[in-house]
């Protein structure tokens, strides 16, 4: 998976809310994401996650944290 794309589960943890409430943000269109084509699993970009932390009021070095830690997959 590109680095700068996360799953519900990695939003709620980098949000710090369930993720039910990640789920009920994206149906109301608070939380922009695409679907994986052929499947239900909804992913997110790390600058729709960083729109809605900031329209949330959420510390964006909760985001920038994740993305400094999380390792590169590398194309060697």
């Amino acid at each position: 998976m590109h680095p700068d794309v996360f799953t519900t589960g990695q939003v709620a943890m980098i949000c710090r809310i369930s993720q039910q409430s990640v789920i009920r943000c994206a149906n109301d269109g608070r939380l922009n994401c695409f679907r994986v084509p052929g499947s239900t699993h909804r992913r997110f970009t790390a600058t729709e996650v960083r729109k809605f932390m900031v329209q949330h009021e959420m510390p964006v070095e909760w985001l920038d944290d994740h993305l400094k830690a999380k390792p590169s997959t590398g194309s060697g």
